[in-house]
């Protein structure tokens, strides 16, 4: 009876193996999953890793990346040449086109003094103004309007300047100054009073 009962706890040669590939499949499936949790952890947990390793912060690095040069003088050189062709054949928009041409010589001074970082909201502007009258339905089409709205968005792309062809109204401001010994003094809801 007593070896009825070895007999039947007895490991055959077919069982200790299947054994032994189960736990090596066991160990292979635990490192796959210890290696996808330390991934999920370095993911989750990226920049002060990040940080501690290379010693730059996020913002200081994002800083540093946006002081790289937006744009470069060679392109606002050709985007001026392109801008006064179009002022000596759009003639009725001379005053708007010498404006922008005004604003495109003071941004290639200033860029030329590597100053550019304080013109580029002024630059943007330039860009989309000179976009929007590439654009404007009052605009002919013809060979240098493409070209001004092909260069534009060139150098808009360069400089990561995003463009729009809405046409934006400007407020209408008046100078006119009233002195004020001037103020009429008539009350004009009673009649017969001067």
């Amino acid at each position: 009876m007593k070896d009825d009962i070895i007999k039947s706890f007895a490991k055959n040669r077919e069982d200790a193996f299947d054994a032994l590939h189960l736990r090596a499949r066991e160990k292979k499936v635990l490192f796959g999953l210890i290696f996808v949790l330390l991934i999920t952890l370095v993911y989750e947990f990226r920049e002060p890793i990040y940080n501690e390793i290379v010693g730059v912060y996020a913002e200081e690095e994002l800083l540093q990346l946006q002081t790289k040069t937006k744009f470069r003088t060679t392109d606002l050189k050709g985007l001026r040449k392109l801008t006064e062709k179009i002022s000596e054949e759009f003639p009725q928009f001379s005053v708007r086109i010498q404006r922008e041409l005004d604003n495109l010589n003071e941004i290639i001074k200033f860029a030329e003094d590597k100053k550019e970082k304080e013109n580029f909201e002024k630059f943007a502007y330039v860009l989309n103004s000179l976009y929007r009258f590439a654009k404007h339905p009052a605009t002919v089409k013809n060979k240098r309007a493409e070209d001004l709205e092909k260069e534009v968005g060139r150098v808009a792309s360069k400089a990561g300047v995003e463009l729009s062809s809405d046409d934006e109204i400007l407020p209408l401001v008046f100078d006119k100054k009233i002195e004020p010994g001037t103020i009429n003094k008539r009350n004009l809801f009673e009649y017969g009073e001067i």
